[in-house]
């Protein structure tokens, strides 16, 4: 995972794709950093909340305030990145929430930039356009993982988010959920399928904080960032672990995986879906598939067979218990 030589960050990008349902009027965004010679390596999805956020903007070619929030914050985040140097310098010893902080002071004043450019003119008093208490112009959800290489041969990975885009680390055990989504109601992520959870905490012009988990890997792993159009449409999330793997067994290549990938979940999704992930500690894509069999073989044995048998939707809900005691295991 690191060239001891050197320090420099060994992590290789595998799958990025960002599926629109209707071309042209999409509210995912997407980030990706990871360069040769680095010390820091960065992977970013963006849902832009298409119904707090649906207003369009002429003067910005009629984009809606969600579309507009996702891109201008995925590429805020990549300023971010490189204005602090973190590609060079990596994130050393700082404490995670003095990133998350940074971090958040930059979206803050990226969004306050363009809303005051496109309030001109639309009736703002005192520089801001006067809104109901329930809308938050310009929101957008963000899941980010910011992997920089350590001294002693590990990775340090800061999961940073706001809303309910998630990240997970796909592990020789199988599939954790690193991220906690930001809901009003504490739901777990098998009873928000049904429920639908409103958000309290999203990237907007108003006040927001972004969440930050800060962890240590020592094995090799392939670390995720999507949007929710990727794993909500599923019955449960033991199905979004199940695609993963199962295409990743069937795929012949890193090119075949991702169209398997993408086929997969377009056949649920009503939704825009997007996803990131680099891969940590393979040398090829027969070494990264032979390293995930076990898992695929774990779950079929422990929960595939099972989920098959269901007949109810609290049979399933049996099945989730089991499968969250390792799913939402947060402690490395």
């Amino acid at each position: 995972m690191k060239d001891a030589q050197n320090n420099e960050l060994k992590v290789e990008p595998i799958l990025a794709f960002e599926i629109e349902q209707k071309d042209g009027r999409g509210e995912d965004a997407s980030v990706c950093l990871a360069m040769p010679d680095s010390r820091a390596a960065l992977i970013a999805c963006l849902d832009g909340c298409g119904g707090s956020g649906a207003k369009k903007y002429a003067e910005a070619e009629n984009w809606t305030g969600a579309r507009i929030a996702s891109f201008l914050s995925g590429r805020t985040l990549s300023e971010w990145f490189f204005r602090n140097r973190i590609d060079r310098l990596g994130v050393q010893d700082y404490p995670a929430d003095v990133i998350a902080g940074s971090l958040c002071q930059a979206l803050q004043e990226g969004i306050s930039d363009i809303q005051d450019k496109l309030n001109q003119g639309q009736g703002q008093q005192g520089g801001r356009l006067m809104v109901s208490s329930m809308i938050r112009p310009f929101p957008t959800t963000l899941s980010a993982a910011l992997i920089s290489s350590q001294a002693d041969g590990s990775l340090r990975c800061l999961f940073l988010w706001a809303g309910d885009s998630r990240g997970f680390i796909l592990t020789r055990g199988g599939l954790i959920q690193i991220t906690e989504d930001d809901l009003k109601e504490r739901l777990d992520p098998f009873d928000n399928i049904e429920r639908d959870g409103v958000l309290a905490n999203v990237i907007s012009a108003k006040p927001f904080h972004i969440n930050v988990r800060d962890v240590i890997l020592r094995e090799p792993c392939v670390i995720i960032t999507a949007t929710d159009g990727c794993f909500s449409y599923y019955p449960s999330p033991m199905e979004f672990e199940n695609t993963i793997l199962e295409t990743l067994e069937h795929a012949g290549s890193l090119r075949e995986w991702q169209e398997m990938l993408v086929g997969a979940i377009g056949s649920v999704a009503s939704d825009d879906y997007t996803l990131e992930a680099l891969a940590c500690g393979f040398e090829t894509f027969d070494q990264l598939r032979g390293f995930f069999r076990p898992a695929l073989e774990r779950f079929r044995e422990q929960f595939g067979r099972r989920m098959g048998a269901c007949r109810s939707r609290e049979d399933l809900r049996t099945v989730w218990d089991d499968y969250k005691q390792y799913y939402l295991r947060t402690e490395r």
